[in-house]
C-alpha cells in the first residue's frame, strides 16, 4: 500500500483541453457541458446568463460560478450590484486591456 504522504503526480492541462476531457469522462452530464461552453461564450459570465441558459436556478448557478472561481478558471468582480465572473484566460487572448483586480469595482 501507498503511503498518504505520498501524493500522485500533478500534470498541468490547458483548461480547454481539460473541458474535453470532462465531456468525454462525463458525457451524461449536460449541465457541466453547457457551463463550460457557457463560459467561452464571452469573457465574462454573470449568475443571470446561466439562470437563463436553463442550466440551473440561482442558487445553483452562484455555486457553480464559485466553484470555477476556487477552481482558479474566472475571477469574481463586482459591477454595480451584479457580480461578474471573468473568464481571464479568454479575456487576454481577446483583448490587451487589464483585468479588473479581484473583488475591484469594474469601471463602466
Amino acid at each position: 500500500m501507498i503511503p498518504r504522504s505520498v501524493k500522485a503526480p500533478t500534470i498541468p492541462i490547458p483548461f480547454h483541453r481539460m473541458l474535453k476531457v470532462v465531456a468525454i469522462v462525463d458525457p451524461a452530464n449536460v449541465q457541466a457541458k453547457e457551463l463550460i461552453e457557457l463560459i467561452f461564450e464571452q469573457p465574462y459570465c454573470k449568475i443571470r446568463f446561466v439562470e437563463k441558459a436553463g442550466i440551473a436556478k440561482r442558487l445553483t448557478a452562484t455555486k457553480y460560478l464559485r466553484a470555477l472561481e476556487k477552481a482558479g478558471f474566472v475571477v469574481p468582480t463586482k459591477r454595480g450590484t451584479e457580480l461578474i465572473f471573468i473568464n481571464h484566460r479568454l479575456w487576454r487572448l481577446l483583448t490587451t486591456e487589464p483585468l479588473p483586480k479581484r473583488g475591484e469595482k469594474a469601471q463602466r
